[in-house]
């Protein structure tokens, strides 16, 4: 039996200082293993930790491991074979506030009620595995949230997840941000790609389905929308997560800027990685209401960029801006070309303090080179806008 052992460990990573005392370890062995009891406290949290290994001299022991205070429960129970050094468990953890993490991470966590976290792993210690998990939460009148998924590599990076949201009230949670009435489904996964398919969104009376993709050098995404609603959308707060003071950070004041201070770059623009880019975006929302609650009607995006041209078509917005632009970097030198034409357009789509005011106007001008102080250099063209009723 050892008591009252304190000892500071180093988070040599992040620099944290974790205290950590151990209270009471008991140690035993008969005939049928080996059991460990310890009072272990972590930060301002004090959790009771005990470890038990069965069938010790066979090929696969069975242990299970347990870690448990007043706001968590944990248990892993399993087995370890010898031969290949290869582990297979079962792990379920019972959270009654989320926030209890931070003794083990030291980041602050949002305060999710009633978490229950269950999951099954196998593979080495080089190549651990979780063929599925499931985690269910549930934060009465604010936010229940059901995510269920696997992990088929950690190094690669290999994993998916599949998400069920309903957040009446997510802004009542500490650490989330404040936002109107959510419901999502959708389901992402990461491999050598990223994909995002999002059944269905809606935010406050805002709705829309979509999905998203991205590998090396190629991205796509088409968004269908019934409703936008930018003027619920502006009430999104940021998160109220409180933070850990930093430690203070000096930078040079000459940090982010382009060396004389220059606004475009005189460096040659990456014209291979531009070549061998595919990009496509689709966006249609068939109903969209602009930050000062006026309709807008139809607003549509469409962009794509193959062997190293650019085309943005079809950008509209109620019939009052319509926008296209084409930026040609197939050959030695790069052309652009952007027009763009506003009609009345109500300055309070946009910005919900511009109670009147419209704006007018065209935009035409193209220009041509090889790196983006050359081709801002060479535009030419006209601008003409009028900003009327202010």
């Amino acid at each position: 039996t050892v008591k009252d052992v304190t000892a500071s460990l180093t988070d040599f990573k992040t620099g944290r200082l974790i205290k950590t005392s151990v209270a009471g370890l008991t140690a035993s062995r008969d005939e049928k293993g080996v059991f460990l009891a310890s009072d272990l406290t972590i930060g301002d949290e004090s959790f009771s930790v005990s470890l038990t290994v069965r069938d010790e001299t066979a090929a696969a022991p069975r242990f299970s491991i347990g870690l448990n205070n007043a706001g968590l429960a944990f248990k892993a129970a399993g087995t370890f074979d010898k031969a290949s050094e290869s582990v297979q468990a079962d792990i379920r953890a019972v959270i009654a506030d989320l926030a209890v993490l931070k003794a083990f991470t030291g980041k602050n966590w949002p305060s999710l009620k009633n978490t229950t976290v269950t999951a099954q792993v196998a593979g080495t210690v080089r190549n651990v595995t979780v063929p599925a998990f499931e985690i269910v939460s549930n934060t009465p009148d604010a936010l229940a949230l059901k995510l269920n998924g696997e992990v088929r590599s950690f190094k690669p990076v290999d994993w998916r997840v599949k998400a069920d949201v309903d957040a009446p009230a997510a802004g009542k949670i500490d650490g989330l941000p404040a936002f109107p009435a959510a419901k999502a489904q959708f389901d992402i996964e990461k491999s050598d790609k990223f994909a995002l398919n999002i059944a269905a969104l809606e935010i406050g009376s805002s709705a829309l389905s979509g999905k998203v993709s991205a590998r090396e050098n190629a991205f796509a995404a088409e968004v269908n929308a019934k409703r936008i609603n930018l003027a619920e959308l502006a009430l999104i707060r940021p998160a109220t997560l409180k933070k850990d003071p930093a430690p203070a950070v000096r930078t040079g004041g000459a940090q982010g800027k382009r060396a004389g201070g220059d606004v475009f770059s005189p460096e040659p623009l990456p014209f291979e990685k531009l070549r061998a880019a595919d990009i496509r975006v689709k966006i249609n929302v068939a109903d969209l209401t602009g930050a000062d609650g006026s309709k807008l009607g139809r607003a549509a995006l469409s962009a794509v960029m193959q062997n190293g041209r650019f085309v943005l078509s079809d950008v509209s917005l109620g019939g009052r801006a319509v926008v296209r632009a084409n930026f040609d970097a197939a050959g030695n030198a790069a052309a652009a070309r952007v027009a763009a034409r506003f009609d009345q357009m109500p300055l309070g789509w946009f910005f919900a303090n511009a109670r009147q005011g419209v704006l007018s106007g065209e935009i035409a001008l193209a220009g041509r080179g090889g790196s983006e102080r050359e081709i801002a250099s060479s535009l030419d063209g006209r601008v003409f806008l009028n900003a009327r009723g202010l």
